[in-house]
């Protein structure tokens, strides 16, 4: 009865001890699937293609209606200063007459058809139609760019989250052990050496804190950023894990950014299934290249395609000015067929055709080097998580020991067989080695969220 009362204070202390700490603190919470949707929803660069990708498929509609027929209303005026004549003869004299007028009008309306032009304006188009692929295709590489960005950013803030619990723990028990040593070092049974020492790595593992919550709020105001989130008003200070809070020693500031963060997902992972399975590259930054160079051999076929006739339709209906030589309007219908084709243009065409092979090396190159990038990526990405892999299973027996050593030195140290020093060593150790363990832990994630990049696929 006495021992559950005793719980119940302590539970309401704590309690209360949250509650003013976290007053007036903003809080932020952290999901890797919400963080990355904010962050393709309020990408500038995202939304900068899709209006370069609307741009090329309104140039691609231009296009192709010069293939569709093209109705105007049509004027014109003309002065002509000599007119032609004619000689009438009448009777014994001859009279000349002009057959038109100087001033001349056209009002009206006509319609242009090209029959033909022997497929370039096709060609033309499809060649924009891969071209808008292209920048699709870009836009697909810039999402799974700004993906891998998130993802890293997001795990760096575990990373120095899960540092601030190992070095948390760590001065928790240095304190203890400091309070110890310092009942002993009154009551005589320990050396002011001792104590000093003692005191001195309770204050070292507070320096490492500071140093990790000073890590998490830049890798944190950086997540911010990616998602479009403004921290301008809302600043983020002394940020803290929540399940922290409790935990912090008095002598610590109070934060004033609370995060909670969803990384259960995270510790599904099996990195030997990863390994089994078949990679291979299924990038869109090499899609993109593969779609503008078709892109650009299209339109090299198109230019080609200008040394061959076009032949297009014409018709005229409205009304002219002169009727021949009265000065009169009179109504006017033109039909007729129009043939052109280049006899000489300066070499126009084939700088354009020139242009478009160079547009066509060009890219090829880029894309073998892309492609040999991309697959020594890929290797050399399965290759690091499989050195993680063996490094994370050592590290992880590691840290089994050097926690019971830990235990074992302090016992000894209070049998009188152990130094302080030997305890502050084993300790500090202890720590080195959960985070080495931490930091492992991490770049798997990383080397993962690389092989999604690389593959197209989604495993985290």
């Amino acid at each position: 009865m006495k021992q559950a009362r005793t719980m119940r204070v302590i539970w309401s202390f704590t309690c209360f001890l949250i509650v003013q700490i976290s007053y007036g603190a903003s809080e932020i919470h952290l999901g890797l699937a919400d963080l990355t949707q904010a962050a393709l929803l309020n990408s500038d660069k995202l939304k900068s293609v899709n209006q370069q990708a609307d741009g090329i498929d309104f140039k691609r509609k231009a296009i192709r209606s010069y293939a569709l027929p093209q109705f105007n209303i049509e004027g014109n005026y003309k002065y002509t200063t000599d007119l032609p004549t004619m000689t009438i003869p009448l009777g014994l004299t001859e009279r000349e007459i002009q057959t038109g007028k100087h001033n001349a009008y056209f009002m009206g309306v006509s319609a242009n058809y090209l029959v033909t032009d022997f497929g370039a304006n096709s060609l033309q188009q499809d060649s924009m139609a891969k071209i808008k692929m292209a920048k699709d295709r870009e836009k697909q590489t810039l999402g799974q760019s700004l993906r891998l960005e998130v993802k890293t950013t997001f795990f760096k803030v575990m990373l120095n989250i899960e540092k601030m619990r190992l070095v948390l723990d760590s001065w928790r028990l240095s304190q203890a052990q400091h309070t110890e040593i310092s009942k002993h070092f009154k009551a005589g049974k320990a050396s002011q050496f001792d104590y000093l020492q003692s005191r001195k790595e309770a204050l070292d593992y507070k320096s490492r804190f500071i140093e990790a919550q000073n890590n998490l709020s830049s890798d944190l105001g950086h997540l911010m950023r990616l998602s479009g989130k403004d921290t301008t008003h809302d600043p983020i200070i002394l940020p803290i894990e929540k399940k922290m809070i409790s935990l912090l020693p008095d002598d610590l500031e109070r934060p004033q950014t609370i995060i909670s963060i969803d990384e259960h997902s995270f510790k599904k992972i099996n990195v030997d299934t990863i390994l089994a399975d078949a990679w291979s590259i299924d990038n869109p930054a090499l899609q993109r290249l593969n779609s503008l160079r078709e892109g650009h051999t299209l339109a090299k076929r198109s230019v080609t395609r200008a040394f061959l006739p076009k032949i297009s339709i014409y018709a005229k209906s409205g009304y002219e000015y002169p009727n021949g030589s009265k000065s009169e309007f009179h109504r006017q219908n033109i039909v007729g067929v129009n043939l052109t084709m280049p006899l000489w243009d300066g070499g126009l065409i084939m700088s354009n055709r020139g242009e478009k092979e160079a547009a066509i090396l060009e890219v090829s190159s880029e894309e073998m080097n892309l492609k040999k990038d991309l697959h020594f990526d890929l290797n050399n990405t399965l290759n690091n998580l499989k050195d993680l892999q063996r490094e994370h299973s050592v590290i992880g027996i590691g840290v089994n020991d050097v926690d019971q050593m830990s235990k074992l030195v302090y016992q000894s140290y209070r049998g009188g067989k152990s130094t302080i020093t030997d305890v502050l060593a084993t300790n500090l150790k202890t720590l080195d080695w959960k985070v080495r363990l931490a930091n492992i832990q991490t770049q798997i994630l990383m080397q993962i969220a690389i092989l999604e990049y690389l593959s197209s696929r989604t495993i985290l």
